[in-house]
């Protein structure tokens, strides 16, 4: 008996398709593939992740050279696998493998027999840590982003909130619309912020 060729894709790996590449991907890529069509998918997905780690992440060079590394050899094994189910694997361990760096270190226990899930053996500050940083731009996109979904019941005109409240009240600066929020939604201002 042959072996099919094609498998069914999972929802949400076409939800994250979606999500990252918009509609035209999403059609292309739902419902069933082959490898090729896998390959190519996991292939934009590393060069996306690339993109985004040299956009957004500041570190220092050893660690971003790292990363990088790490997805081009990645690059390679996609490119090399003969089975879809070969494939996922490479793409499952290479995900916790940038997710640990990007944590600040993969841990190298090889000749240890056991490693338990206890916070002391999970502390991957080593060499470095994640520190996150918001400008106040960045405060004011979150703001927006929050008030036309979380809190959209509170402010369910967009239009008003944005020309009474930012550009009038707050003079189209966004610290002054940060100072706004502490202000007059203190409550929101601290799940925020």
């Amino acid at each position: 008996m042959k072996k099919d060729p094609y498998r069914g894709t999972d929802f949400s790996l076409s939800h994250l398709i979606h999500r990252l590449y918009g509609d035209k991907p999403y059609r292309d890529f739902k419902g069933s593939h082959n490898i090729t069509a896998a390959k190519k998918y996991y292939l934009r997905m590393l060069q996306s992740t690339r993109l985004a780690i040299e956009g957004t992440l500041i570190t220092d060079p050893l660690h971003l050279k790292q990363l990088i590394e790490l997805i081009e050899r990645n690059e390679e094994l996609v490119r090399k696998s003969k089975s879809i189910d070969e494939l996922d694997q490479k793409m499952i361990a290479l995900q916790a493998e940038i997710i640990f760096l990007l944590l600040g270190l993969v841990p190298n226990r090889w000749q240890q027999t056991n490693v338990p899930n206890r916070p002391a053996h999970w502390q991957l500050n080593d060499h470095r840590q994640i520190q996150y940083v918001q400008t106040t731009g960045q405060k004011k996109n979150l703001i927006f982003a929050a008030l036309q979904t979380t809190y959209k019941d509170r402010f369910p005109d967009w239009a008003d909130f944005r020309s009474e409240v930012y550009w009038k009240e707050c003079n189209d600066e966004p610290q002054k619309l940060v100072e706004w929020l502490k202000r007059n939604h203190p409550d929101i201002y601290l799940e925020l912020f």
